[in-house]
């Protein structure tokens, strides 16, 4: 069961929909039903999403219309048949509820919405809380058993619970509860934001422990190299201990929010990074921070478009970080952060001292038009192809050029180039609405060299470009064929030829891209071509298919992804794909859900066996 359409109070799942039985409910299903307080399931259901009934804030009671063989309920709530584990409890649970005695598992939603419930008393015994468990939910307290071994994540997050506190100008809510969260000794997994949007005041891990500690009430791994999360009531200064290397993303994302609301004090105003950090996630800081010291040696930043966000009153004690013209480095100026959009330049030089350049330094920045690149950067750190994609990336930029003596690139026609590979790495967006001409003397093209955001008129590739194992993905670039009305290969390239419709390589042997708009009704491919690589033949894309594909013999093998989900308007509406006695590899990932395709095979071929296996709409056809 995958949707359900109506307003009744009381919805009866039939055991059978024409003539099959009803044994699965997917995931959002019900959800949102204001009306529905009783469900009643089929004897048939094996499958439930918890999450299938989100936003039924009514629906209060589960029933069996006849016995079945995989669930039961138990104090209104449906668990599995041996009663280890619990599948769901109505959004309207309410109260204090006791989980009964055997439990082993709660199931990933299991509880979702049920923002009614106050306190859950957890049997000994339970080992495992799935994720969002107990996502929206709310409770007052949380008290795990001591043999608890894994929760999902966001197991008990519930956002909008703390912002309910956050923004209550005229406190009208009720006193927030505060909670010491304690942590047993068989605990050897806890997922991501699993208790985001509540007020831990403390994190408590048994000493026993193997996995994970606490220090002055925050969350780390067991040696306290990595720092999971820290208590929501903060105030004045964090410290973070000498030792510590990374941290969660969401590790700061709630500290000290609360400090003014509960304790009356200032917030959290001033943190100290030991210098073995090397990783600092950004969206994670609190923007009130005043002073940030310490943390001369991060190596690695998260999100760094939002250091400009973070009011530094005591900028000239960060240590992590510093600002020239502007610009935010690291703190030994090897790594670019940030170009802000306040400033007004167009024209940007990258300096010596920079070897790697954060993914999302230049994106926010509309008036930069040219970067240049000093004669002394080499990155180091990110490979060259990394480098120039990042620089294809960036919306409005009109040339990128690079200062004479830089011994890694050089540039042409506003375009950036490898020195060494002769490869083009970046493309700015100039020639959007043109005809590209790729320079002769480029043996390649990067992934991603192009932007998905530039069109053209055509593209013309020269004679020296060539396909190899270097990181070029000519799927990569050539997704952009449907914005391109030509794409032309010269007539002296021995490399690489278009045929049919079809870009080929000659020393790979295989067919690397179909340009959708110079594909004929026939298609034929030479002997020469083996192999159909992955998600090279998508027809279910094309607007147009042709009438017959023909693959000549030598062909040995066809990839994942090819001539998968092409259906038919009316009988005669198919493609007829020729495959060779030669063909002796076929993806059992290609050719699913395609009645729009019909196989041409030889009798007693590897081809007819598969088109046999597999179900599959062929005919033999003789070598005449």
């Amino acid at each position: 069961l995958t949707d359900y359409k109506g307003t009744d109070q009381k919805i009866t799942i039939p055991e059978k929909v024409d003539g099959a039985d009803v044994v699965s409910i997917e995931s959002y299903s019900f959800s949102n039903l204001t009306e529905l307080k009783t469900l009643v399931l089929p004897s048939t259901i094996s499958s439930l999403s918890g999450n299938a009934f989100s936003g039924c804030k009514q629906f209060s009671r589960i029933e069996f219309s006849g016995k079945n063989d995989n669930y039961m309920i138990r104090d209104n709530l449906l668990m599995s048949r041996d009663g280890k584990k619990v599948i769901l409890a109505p959004p309207a649970t309410s109260g204090n509820l006791t989980l009964p005695a055997g439990v082993e598992e709660i199931a990933p939603f299991a509880f979702l919405d049920c923002k009614k419930l106050v306190r859950v008393s957890f049997p000994d015994g339970l080992k495992k809380i799935g994720h969002r468990a107990f996502f929206a939910t709310a409770l007052k307290e949380i008290d795990l058993p001591d043999s608890l071994q894994s929760i999902g994540a966001n197991a008990f997050s519930d956002y909008s619970f703390l912002s309910s506190y956050l923004y209550d100008y005229d406190n009208t809510q009720p006193p927030l509860p505060r909670i010491t969260l304690k942590l047993g000794r068989n605990l050897e997994w806890i997922g991501e934001n699993a208790f985001n949007g509540y007020c831990i005041e403390e994190y408590r891990v048994d000493e026993k422990n193997a996995c994970y500690c606490d220090y002055e009430g925050m969350l780390f791994n067991k040696d306290r190299t990595f720092l999971l999360a820290c208590p929501c009531i903060m105030h004045g200064e964090l410290r973070l201990p000498d030792g510590l290397k990374n941290m969660s993303p969401t590790a700061l994302s709630t500290t000290g929010m609360l400090d003014d609301r509960i304790q009356n004090r200032n917030p959290l105003t001033q943190m100290i990074l030991p210098d073995s950090l090397q990783y600092f996630p950004l969206e994670s800081l609190p923007s009130y921070m005043e002073t940030i010291r310490g943390g001369k040696n991060i190596k690695e930043w998260s999100r760094p478009n939002l250091l400009h966000e973070v009011s530094l009153a005591d900028a000239g004690g960060v240590s992590c970080f510093k600002i020239i013209d502007g610009v935010y480095y690291s703190a030994d100026g090897s790594q670019l952060l940030l170009y802000p959009d306040s400033l007004s330049q167009e024209q940007f030089t990258l300096p010596g001292h920079v070897r790697t350049v954060n993914a999302t330094a230049f994106h926010s920045n509309p008036k930069l038009k040219e970067i240049t690149l000093s004669k002394d950067f080499v990155p180091k750190g990110m490979e060259v192809y990394k480098f120039g994609e990042l620089l294809a990336s960036i919306h409005g930029i009109e040339r990128i050029s690079v200062e004479e003596g830089n011994p890694s690139f050089y540039s042409e026609d506003g375009m950036l180039f490898d020195k060494k590979s002769r490869f083009l790495l970046a493309c700015p967006e100039k020639y959007a609405d043109s005809t590209l001409e790729i320079p002769e003397g480029t043996t390649g093209i990067c992934q991603l060299a192009l932007p998905y955001s530039l069109k053209l008129d055509s593209i013309t590739l020269p004679s020296t470009l060539k396909y190899c194992n270097h990181p070029l993905d000519y799927a990569y670039f050539f997704d952009l064929a449907d914005k391109v009305d030509e794409i032309s290969v010269s007539e002296d390239n021995p490399y690489i030829e278009i045929k049919t419709g079809v870009l080929i390589s000659r020393p790979e042997e295989k067919a690397l891209y179909v340009i959708e708009d110079q594909v004929s009704e026939r298609m034929d491919l030479p002997s020469y071509v083996k192999t159909i690589p992955g998600e090279c033949f998508r027809l279910e894309f094309w607007s147009a298919r042709p009438e017959s594909i023909h693959f000549a013999e030598g062909l040995k093998k066809i990839e994942d992804g090819n001539f998968n989900n092409i259906t038919k308007k009316d009988p005669w509406d198919l493609t007829d794909v020729y495959l060779p006695e030669s063909l002796d590899k076929i993806s059992k990932e290609s050719f699913c859900d395609s009645p729009g395709i019909r196989l041409a095979v030889k009798k007693g071929s590897y081809a007819e066996a598969f088109a046999k296996k597999h179900n599959l709409e062929y005919i033999n056809y003789s070598d005449q």
